[in-house]
């Protein structure tokens, strides 16, 4: 299967909240991109189109990056609920901050995404 998406995924597997309509969720980082981030919640159902905020901890940071989303996909797993969410407002040094998250722990495979197909 091709990959459509314009921002390669990062695995990240890190803990954040989630607020849908001020119910404050736990919930499950599974990838990040610079557009977009993969939760996992347990067994709480949300409906396409809504829109959440979400609150992340980079370890070793103190400020929490607050995120406004929009929910672009669901599935169900199990018992619990798998959300695509795209970021619909972010600021700009939490992009940055993102982007040297990614850097520091994925730059190899950064570095080859760059070069791949240059010959």
């Amino acid at each position: 299967m091709q990959e459509k998406r314009r921002y390669r995924r990062w695995e990240i597997e890190k803990t954040a909240q989630c607020r849908f309509q001020e119910k404050a969720l736990s919930c499950s980082l599974g990838d990040i991109s610079l557009k977009g981030v993969r939760i996992l919640l347990k067994a709480t159902e949300v409906e396409l189109g809504q829109s959440c905020d979400l609150t992340i901890t980079i370890i070793g940071e103190l400020e929490p990056m607050n995120i406004s989303c929009d929910i672009a996909w669901q599935k169900k797993v199990d018992r619990d609920i798998e959300l695509g969410l795209y970021f619909t407002r972010i600021r700009d040094k939490d992009k940055e901050r993102i982007f040297q998250y990614v850097f520091d722990h994925f730059s190899q495979q950064i570095i080859t995404q760059w070069w791949s197909g240059v010959n």
